[in-house]
């Protein structure tokens, strides 16, 4: 357990009461392409990155990009882009201890410059910390269990402890699986990606579901039309819990105008 020190234990992330300003990363208006929407795909190239129209209701996106020495496009990429994390939800934006954020639909990414990356936020640890009755909100919204407090002791026995909720073995699986590849990794990866489990894995419904301090983990077990297949698990869109909770900057979440794409680029 000895590798885990460190890896998951974040310093507190609180939104609440500060004033998040956006910066002039991507946050300044780029003139629209004259292209019509027939001839630009709904995501493309762009210079240092790509440009995201599926979260941007029709008017407009989100680019991701490596800027300035902020590469939140490479990191993105790093995780496994929108078949792990989603698509973006907001521009970056200005956070607590003076880093710099960028939303997705299922996480936060956080760039450190004196490690030269991004890490995964604890999104879970956002909603609380914002505000702590919105752990009711997400039990009577979404099914997602209240958090289990450890018992007191070493960040060793406290991980050793976390992971013994990992009971439920297609929720186990799912966690040791790399979401980007379908391949296995280890447990220090799992942590990494999902944080570690707050709570037991619960039935709600027609799904069970176990809370961790990045994604929660849903098993499908009852068929449901529109829904996943029964025996399917997968990452709850916890990065959109933290906008709807008002974590995220509102000006952070208006989408970018259309942006051309780079040139000699088709795709």
């Amino acid at each position: 357990m000895g590798r885990l020190r460190g890896i998951a234990r974040q310093p507190g992330v609180v939104l609440c009461g500060l004033s998040l300003v956006l910066i002039g990363l991507v946050a300044t208006p780029v003139s629209a392409s004259t292209s019509t929407p027939a001839e630009v795909p709904s995501d493309y190239a762009i210079p240092g990155g790509r440009f995201y129209t599926q979260t941007g209701g029709g008017k407009g996106g989100f680019g991701v990009r490596d800027l300035a020495g902020v590469r939140f496009w490479s990191e993105y990429v790093r995780y496994g882009g929108p078949e792990a994390l989603g698509y973006p939800l907001s521009r970056p934006f200005w956070g607590p201890g003076g880093f710099l954020y960028q939303a997705f639909q299922r996480g936060l990414l956080q760039w450190r410059p004196e490690a030269e990356q991004a890490l995964l936020a604890n999104n879970l640890e956002i909603i609380e910390a914002h505000n702590p009755a919105h752990n009711q909100w997400l039990f009577a919204s979404y099914s997602i269990p209240y958090p289990r407090r450890p018992k007191p002791g070493s960040f060793e026995d406290e991980a050793a402890e976390r992971l013994s909720w990992l009971t439920n073995e297609a929720i186990r699986d799912a966690f040791l699986t790399d979401p980007a590849t379908g391949e296995p990794w280890d447990e220090e990866a799992a942590v990494r990606f999902y944080g570690l489990p707050q709570s037991e894995p619960r039935r709600a419904g027609p799904f069970i579901v176990q809370r961790f301090q990045r994604i929660p983990l849903q098993l499908w077990v009852d068929q449901v039309p529109g829904m996943p297949a029964p025996g399917a698990v997968v990452g709850v869109l916890s990065g959109e819990l933290v906008r709807e909770c008002g974590a995220v900057p509102r000006d952070a979440t208006i989408p970018e105008p259309p942006v051309p794409p780079a040139e000699g680029s088709r795709q």
